[in-house]
């Protein structure tokens, strides 16, 4: 993920807070785990890995 990628998962994220959403990611790579750890991303996204404990999530 490039810095590209992080201005529209930041978009995305913005828009859908306004509306009570959010964004949940399944199963990211290690490159992008990182990522969003090195920008502090990983505390505004929702982040599971698998599809089944994101919908248990609620």
């Amino acid at each position: 993920m490039d810095s590209s990628g992080l201005g529209v998962c930041l978009g995305i994220h913005s828009r859908l807070m306004k509306q009570k959403g959010y964004i949940r990611i399944i199963s990211p790579s290690e490159k992008v785990r990182y990522v969003l750890e090195l920008t502090k991303l990983r505390s505004l996204l929702q982040v599971f890995p698998t599809l089944e404990q994101a919908l248990q999530a609620g």
